[in-house]
């Protein structure tokens, strides 16, 4: 028993797997428990040995299908042949043998509708399911058309009931099965996502945390050179009252605090230029002088290119270097 769980966790609901694939093996061993079952029902039932080696051939389809999946797995080519000829040549296959419309196949080829939905999207779902229901639909009438092509031409009364009964019971546990397993899935990724989800607020949280709390100023540009965010550090060193001022009136302050020349005579570099350089080279840093209103600083500046969000942000650390140099001047 513990074999048979270990067996079950790995194939349907190890991460070792794709998700196509563990509903892939789903279905086979679904499949395979049911042909078995289809297997012991007709046996008890008496009915011919055709019948059975039928029911077995299906049997041995499905486990090589389980075989293939678990070897390669989930290649879409291969999931969407074992599917064509499962549902194409297998089960008309079985409809001409085990008593033609007179038979139970008709749950059986509703299981193969059901796989192609599973296992197929767009133009490919389209053409499988118009391909295999005219193909069925052409099976059914050949057998009422040509009824002595019917290997097993018709079940006796009991027979045909035994059968009806086993392939509704086996069609329906089947797609009971199938949604259920896809529950369980949904609601196992669904934790995931909710735990990741939970795990990324933390984080954000503890980032927030930190820019807020840092006590040089920090601001953020986006990839047009729009100043999108700032810690309070930037808003009380630039003299605004909140955030919001601040995104809307740095352009304009800037302009008007940068002077035409540095204190060493150096030409001025416009906030723009240092952006594009940063954007360039990654990260550039220097120092510089800034006119605000509540007076002469003198800043130590980082820049550095992020990526963010399928683009990039720069993010600059500025640090108020005003009073050393106002120590070190006293000391001279």
């Amino acid at each position: 028993m513990r074999k048979l769980k270990e067996t079950i966790q790995l194939y349907l609901f190890s991460e070792q797997f794709s998700l196509e694939s563990r509903m892939l093996n789903m279905i086979c061993m679904v499949g395979i428990l049911a042909a078995i079952a289809a297997t012991i029902s007709r046996i008890v039932m008496k009915q011919s040995p055709t019948m059975i080696i039928v029911m077995l051939f299906i049997t041995f389809a499905v486990f090589l299908a389980l075989f293939i999946n678990i070897r390669f797995n989930f290649s879409s080519i291969i999931t969407l042949s074992i599917i064509f000829i499962l549902g194409n040549i297998l089960f008309p296959a079985a409809l001409f043998m085990l008593g033609g419309s007179y038979s139970g196949m008709a749950a059986y080829f509703v299981i193969s509708i059901a796989i192609i939905f599973f296992f197929s999207n767009g133009a490919t779902r389209v053409i499988m399911l118009t391909v295999h229901i005219v193909w069925v639909t052409f099976c059914y009438f050949l057998t009422w058309r040509f009824s002595h092509w019917v290997i097993i031409p018709k079940l006796d009364l009991f027979q045909q009931t035994l059968d009806n009964i086993q392939s509704f019971i086996i069609s329906g546990f089947f797609v009971g099965l199938v949604i259920a397993f896809q529950n369980t899935i949904y609601q196992t990724e669904k934790r995931k996502v909710e735990y990741a989800m939970q795990s990324l607020e933390t984080v954000q949280k503890t980032v927030a945390t930190i820019f807020e709390s840092n006590p040089h100023i920090n601001v953020m540009f986006d990839s047009g050179f729009r100043l999108i965010d700032c810690n309070p550090a930037a808003i009380e060193f630039l003299g605004f009252t909140s955030k919001e001022e601040t995104l809307s009136s740095f352009e304009k302050l800037m302009s008007e605090s940068i002077p035409e020349s540095q204190p060493n005579g150096t030409p001025f570099i416009s906030l723009n230029q240092r952006l594009k350089t940063t954007i360039q080279e990654g990260a550039v840093s220097f120092q510089t002088e800034l006119h605000i209103p509540s007076g002469v600083k003198i800043l130590d500046v980082e820049m550095k290119r992020v990526s963010y969000d399928n683009s990039f942000v720069i993010v600059c650390y500025l640090v108020d270097l005003t009073t050393i140099h106002e120590a070190r001047n006293n000391l001279i």
